[in-house]
């Protein structure tokens, strides 16, 4: 079985990319894909030598000189190589050991032909992962996040592959449902937990705030949006949950995985 982990990080998270590299040092028959967004030459080489290191003849870094957002920053790395699992992370978390056990998700996953996308649990600092009490459990949710790390196999890569190539404003929504109307339960997993420092500077952020094309909503008969106020007061689009799935998913879920 190959195991690879896909990675997209946007310029200025330079030293985040690399802690998250060494978190994942234990991991030897895995293998590395890189999609960084906008990095000069001189940090694209100090993060490449720092991935042979780690990944040694595993690694491969791709590089974009636009702002693609997550979506279609992950969607080249899904393009350039097949896996029989790949394991999604954000550039802002870190795998710790005794609590993050990838080799276990993917296990899951390849073994259990019904999941679509398998979440994990995930803490935003070291203190507050160390109260996490691991478990056996599968929670079922149409909508899964990247949370502690998040897995799919092969066929439902070739269903996001197949999404629109767009700078769509969410991506674990998007990816959810498609996997849902296609038949595929999501999960998340509370066996495995990792540190994940979300909303941190830069990043999804900086995307939304610096690129100059708009962003497209996920496909509205398959799940609702909803507008917010953010803390500077300005509306925003709230990143979609289960309970926005719309009865027409439901019905098109229902009809494919009897198929």
């Amino acid at each position: 079985m190959k195991k690879s982990f896909l990675i997209c990080s946007l310029v200025g998270r330079m030293e985040d990319v690399l802690a998250l590299i060494s978190s994942l040092e234990k991991y030897h028959d895995w293998y590395l894909y890189l999609v960084l967004q906008k990095y000069p030459a001189d940090e694209i080489q100090i993060i490449n030598m720092h991935c042979q290191k780690v990944f040694p003849a595993r690694s491969h870094i791709l590089k974009t000189d636009m702002m693609t957002g997550p979506h279609l920053a992950r969607c080249i790395a899904l393009d350039l190589a097949k896996s029989d699992v790949w394991c999604i992370l954000d550039d802002d978390m870190l795998a710790v050991d005794g609590f993050t056990n990838y080799d276990l998700m993917a296990d899951i996953v390849f073994k259990n032909k019904h999941i679509g996308l398998l979440s994990s649990n995930w803490r935003k600092t070291q203190g507050m992962l160390n109260k996490v009490k691991l478990q056996d459990s599968l929670i079922k949710q149409p909508i899964v996040y990247t949370g502690g790390g998040m897995m799919l196999r092969q066929d439902v890569a070739n269903i996001i592959r197949n999404i629109p190539r767009t700078q769509y404003l969410f991506d674990n929504p998007l990816w959810s449902i498609y996997a849902y109307v296609n038949g595929f339960e999501n999960y998340r997993w509370l066996g495995s937990a990792a540190i994940h420092r979300i909303c941190a500077k830069g990043g999804r952020r900086k995307w939304i705030a610096e690129s100059d094309t708009s962003k497209k909503l996920p496909p509205k008969e398959w799940i609702r949006t909803r507008k917010g106020k953010s803390k500077q007061g300005f509306d925003e689009y709230l990143i979609c949950d289960s309970n926005d799935v719309t009865d027409e998913a439901k019905r098109l879920h229902e009809i494919n995985k009897k198929v």
